[in-house]
């Protein structure tokens, strides 16, 4: 059977942009790019130099010596375009207890083959890797129920996390600052304001809430099916960036896991302008970050997580004013709530009565369970997107 890329390494593939796995394949010579064959050529040389995987790979793995022959020959087939995304031990799945003979280069994990139907994607030449679902069933019995919800919040949204190496950082901000940034499968890049590469990019979501439930289902048995499905339930599918993520969990998860219980937003609501709007806002319509639909006695509202970074194609101009006026023209109250407001825990306590009050409901009782449950979730998902797995 062929190659199956599984856990941590098929998490962080997934969150690899295609076109850094195109800059590595020597197969591709960047035509349609717009990259000169020298400059493809050097930012090959500095990756290789920057990671070590491919030298481990070449200079001492055997096939045969992990795993199975074919295991170990698809990974050293993929070497090249895996360098973007990985560092030795690669994790691939084994199919029996007797394939899991580790190397230096490859890490097996066991994978029942009946749960794997279906879910196994084609990534190279004699390569697979565990759709998106299974590789958060893997990852479910190393996390936390909070970081679980993170991470598949990222797979069933429309970002994510990637820290690029300096050779191919160095590559897309040249490309930025030239002919533009090629977008490979809706895969587009943000930048801060200076114009260097951030780590979030914009994507097509790669799961569905329903997808992840459905594998809990099948996975009866296995470890950690019941936190993944738990995790499906509690997913908010649609955010754009790691910072609505963590503000969404802060205020919609229930007080039983230290959230404010403020449920029933959607990320990223599209919502058309009238005419008014259209001329306050100068475009046609707005998404809202967390939005609550009105209900009986209270507006909607939007809370709009604001972020330094911009995203390839993004309109800049859009000011917060504008933004704020065009909604609020249409009836939806407007709150723009910064990174630094939500860090804070007394900053963040005003915000949530504030999210109340607009809701009209009731601030959770600040008893002690209460406030320990919260300072817990706070210390769970306060933290480094990039570094989610520990």
């Amino acid at each position: 059977m062929d190659a199956t890329i599984c856990g941590a390494s098929a998490f962080a593939v997934w969150r690899t942009p295609p076109l850094m796995r195109l800059i590595a394949d020597p197969l591709w010579w960047g035509a349609d790019a717009g990259i000169p064959i020298e400059r493809l050529v050097q930012a090959r040389r500095e990756l290789m130099e920057e990671r070590g995987l491919w030298r481990l790979g070449t200079l001492h793995e055997r096939p045969g010596t992990a795993v199975s022959h074919e295991a170990a020959y698809g990974v050293l087939l993929n070497l090249r375009t895996l360098l973007p995304s990985l560092e030795a031990p690669v994790d691939v799945a084994a199919w029996s207890k007797g394939e899991r003979r580790a190397s230096r280069l490859l890490r097996p994990h066991v994978v029942d083959p009946v749960l794997a139907e279906g879910e196994l994607v084609p990534l190279g030449l004699q390569l697979l890797i565990t759709s998106p679902a299974l590789t958060l069933l893997q990852l479910a019995p190393r996390l936390s129920l909070p970081r679980l919800v993170m991470v598949a919040s990222e797979f069933c949204g429309s970002f994510s996390v990637y820290r690029a190496p300096a050779a191919l950082r160095a590559l897309v901000e040249e490309l930025a600052a030239g002919q533009g940034v090629p977008v490979v499968d809706g895969w587009r890049p943000s930048f801060d304001r200076e114009g260097h590469l951030t780590d979030v990019w914009s994507r097509p979501p790669l799961a569905l809430p329903e997808e992840l439930a459905a594998l809990a289902a099948r996975a009866t048995g296995r470890w950690g099916r019941h936190a993944l499905a738990q995790a499906a339930e509690l997913v908010v599918p649609g955010a754009a960036s790691p910072f609505e993520v963590q503000t969404g969990m802060l205020l919609g998860l229930g007080p039983e896991l230290g959230g404010e219980g403020h449920g029933g937003f959607v990320h990223n609501e599209r919502l058309a302008l009238d005419a008014r709007a259209r001329r306050l806002a100068g475009q046609s319509a707005c998404y809202c970050d967390l939005f609550w639909p009105e209900g009986e006695g209270r507006r909607a509202l939007d809370v709009e997580c604001h972020s330094a970074t911009f995203h390839l194609g993004e309109r800049r101009e859009l000011s917060d004013a504008d933004r704020a006026l065009a909604l609020q023209s249409t009836g939806v109250e407007v709150l723009f709530v910064t990174y630094a407001q939500v860090a804070s825990a007394s900053r963040f306590e005003a915000l949530a009565q504030t999210v109340a009050e607009k809701l009209g409901r009731e601030v959770v009782p600040r008893d002690e369970g209460f406030l320990a449950r919260r300072a817990e979730l706070r210390r769970e998902v306060l933290v480094d997107f990039h570094g989610l797995l520990g």
